[in-house]
Formats: structure tokens, sequence, C-alpha cells
């Protein structure tokens, strides 16, 4: 499923806890069922809160290493990068402290 993200946030800052929220809704539970695909053409920024609701089921279900079977991005923004490594060392802090998943 693709999920274009500026469509759904109607800005080009994805910046925010609640804009997170709304794209994950947008997708709801079909990330069980299939590969979910965030487009971020559109988008100039992306904040680790963002993007950490923003795939929150999916990185709480699945070790890191199994992340890319289940979730894909594409268009990403200059930000991305720092974005997405903050919210992979996040869950593995969370995973060292055995915090449980799901």
């Amino acid at each position: 499923m693709k999920v274009n993200i500026r469509d759904i946030i109607g800005s080009d800052a994805a910046v925010t806890y609640d804009l997170g929220v709304k794209v994950r809704e947008s997708y709801g539970d079909k990330w069980r069922f299939e590969l979910i695909s965030l487009d971020f053409d559109g988008i100039r920024s992306i904040s680790p809160s963002f993007l950490s609701q923003s795939v929150s089921p999916i990185i709480r279900e699945y070790p890191l290493e199994e992340v890319p079977s289940h979730l894909h991005f594409s268009n990403v923004p200059p930000s991305f990068d720092l974005s997405w490594q903050k919210v992979r060392e996040a869950v593995s802090r969370q995973n060292a402290d055995g915090v449980n998943r799901s």
C-alpha cells in the first residue's frame, strides 16, 4: 500500500507527533498483510517524533532487521536519515531495556 505523506498531512513539514499518528491511522492494520510504502514526495522536513509515530506498530512488531520487508520509504527529504537513525536507536534502547514488543 502506497501512502502519500503530503496528501495526508496537507503540509511539507512532517514534524509533529499528531501528524505521525494521522499517517499511521491512514494505513491502519494493512501493515499486517501488505508492504507499506511511505512516499515523502513534497516533504521538505521530517522529525523523529513524526517518523516514530507514523511507523510505530511496524517497528514494535518486528525486529529492526525485518522492518524493510514490511516498510518502504521513497522520495525521502535530506533530514530523513538522521530521523530514521534516531528512531532505530530508540527502538534498540527499548529492546535492550527489555521493553515488551506490542
